[in-house]
């Protein structure tokens, strides 16, 4: 595609809660217009997705006419639509997708899917003017906390690090919460930070100590932070101490800016860039901005941080990066792309994927025309399903290898973690054991005497049955000698009875069988 001279770009902007249009031309904003839904999303604290897709649907047409008035153009000037392509809330970016897809068809423009997060970095071109490649991206947001190398804005970009769990923005409103401010909690925090004492409290810093600060030189960790934070508030409370939220905020905003100038101005050095570009809603925290040009500017470094207006979600940055893939001469997208909620910051765009389509084979000619078999139809499914597969192989064992990369230093943390743990537990253990012992020989000690007092109350009873079983038994051997005597005086009568009556019978005493007979 040839490179258009001066183009009008319209963008397109509704990843979240924010519906936004811009229209710019020739690195100029003419126009910049923001609907927002966020009223209706603070009374629940949080973002509801389904609220924000209504919203979207009601405010697209009503901020596109306003834009067009503000610039003073009519849709049919427009050369090149750009739209948020992710990453974001799918319901969110289907609306907008849907909208810039029915512009692009009615108005025969080229479209582009653009990545949103990008775009916050393109839209500082707006305010001073081209970059100075390469230099380094300072991404940090409610979602995303991400360090990248930009050779080229349009087709070269390399991420070197990102958040591992909370970004930085996310940390901010989870501590606006424990301190109960309004939401979102963010700005809150940074208002309530610039009133405390940043040294008074100092909370720690993720990834900044031993192993983990050459293994993970690019990325961030907030999330014990905020545990910190909250167990810090907690022991306040239970104490029944004053909880000075003002220095709570500056101790908490200190430690998270320390991570991400710090980083920033490594990576600049680490990779000989002499700019470095923020981008992002959390890049309107005073702190940031404060300390980040103190650090850059010692090294040498210069920093270009957009205004606060540019700093949440709006058109204008969707237009600004459309614009620089429209100039550097990139095809546009096909018009069958979708959203992608997790799109990745090495995709700068949806770029167009070239189709190999293959005819259809025929099995037999008959008077009925051409017809083409069961078997042919099930066969080029297979082959269809098989390439589709291949293609998406590489992208499987990519997202498989970087979350490998993201768990093994999760896995290694909480190893080291358990073993810090277990040593720390390991004295508290043995003087358990220690304090337990008096009490458990106590208790032998006690179970014998109670084992000795049963059987000294035992052996009078023991004694008296065994002299009441000794009676019985002297009594029974004196039975049998009666019952022997007088067994035997019959015996005796009996045979005097014989000797004096012959016709008396006999008595005769027969050994058992088994017994031989004494002689």
């Amino acid at each position: 595609m040839e490179t258009m001279s001066e183009p009008l770009i319209l963008g397109i902007e509704s990843t979240c809660d924010e519906t936004g249009v811009a229209l710019v031309r020739g690195g100029k904003l003419l126009a910049d217009r923001t609907a927002t839904s966020m009223d209706e999303h603070a009374r629940y604290g949080g973002i509801i997705p389904e609220i924000a897709s209504r919203a979207h649907l009601e405010s697209f047409l009503p901020t596109l006419q306003a834009a067009c008035e503000e610039a003073g153009v009519a849709l049919s000037e427009v050369d090149a639509i750009a739209c948020a392509a992710g990453p974001g809330l799918v319901g969110s970016l289907t609306v907008g997708i849907s909208a810039a897809k029915a512009l692009a068809l009615a108005l025969d423009k080229p479209l582009y899917g653009v990545n949103h997060v990008i775009g916050h970095l393109a839209v500082d071109a707006l305010v001073e003017g081209d970059f100075h490649p390469p230099f380094i991206g300072l991404i940090c947001s409610g979602g995303h906390s991400n360090l990248v190398l930009v050779r080229d804005l349009a087709s070269d970009i390399t991420e070197l690090g990102g958040t591992l769990d909370d970004a930085a923005g996310e940390a901010f409103d989870k501590v606006g919460r424990l301190l109960n401010t309004p939401y979102p909690g963010g700005p809150h925090v940074d208002r309530l930070a610039q009133a405390g004492d940043k040294k008074a409290i100092r909370f720690p810093r993720g990834l900044a100590a031993g192993k983990d600060k050459e293994r993970h030189r690019y990325d961030f960790s907030f999330s014990g932070l905020k545990t910190a934070v909250a167990r810090y508030i907690e022991g306040l409370e239970a104490a029944g101490e004053t909880i000075n939220r003002e220095n709570i905020c500056a101790g908490f905003s200190e430690a998270v800016n320390d991570s991400l100038t710090k980083k920033a101005v490594q990576a600049a050095q680490d990779f000989d860039c002499h700019e470095i570009v923020v981008g992002g809603g959390f890049s309107a925290n005073s702190r940031l901005r404060e300390l980040l040009a103190q650090r850059a500017e010692a090294a040498g470094i210069s920093v270009r941080i957009p205004p606060i207006r540019f700093c949440t979600d709006n058109g204008a940055q969707i237009a600004a990066l459309g614009e620089a893939l429209v100039k550097a001469g990139m095809a546009p997208s096909s018009i069958d792309f979708g959203p992608d909620s997790q799109m990745a910051l090495t995709q700068i765009y949806m770029a167009p994927i070239s189709e190999n389509t293959e005819k259809s084979q025929t099995a037999s000619n008959n008077t009925q025309g051409k017809r083409v078999e069961t078997e042919s139809i099930y066969r080029k499914v297979k082959e269809n399903m098989a390439k589709s597969f291949d293609q998406m192989r590489p992208e499987f064992e990519k997202a498989a290898e970087k979350a490998a990369d993201r768990i093994k230093p999760l896995v290694e943390q909480g190893r080291e973690y358990a073993e810090e743990t277990l040593e720390k537990a390991r004295p508290y253990v043995e003087q358990a054991v220690e304090k337990s012992r008096p009490y458990v020989e106590q208790a032998a000690e006690k179970s014998r005497e109670y084992a000795e007092e049963t059987m000294e109350k035992a052996r009078p009873y023991m004694e008296q049955a065994a002299e009441k079983g000794r009676e019985y038994a002297e009594q029974a051997v004196e039975k049998g000698r009666e019952y022997a005597k007088q067994a035997q005086q019959r015996l005796h009568e009996r045979s005097q009875a014989k000797k004096s009556d012959p016709d008396e019978p006999s008595v005769t005493v027969e050994p058992p069988d088994d017994v031989e007979p004494r002689r």
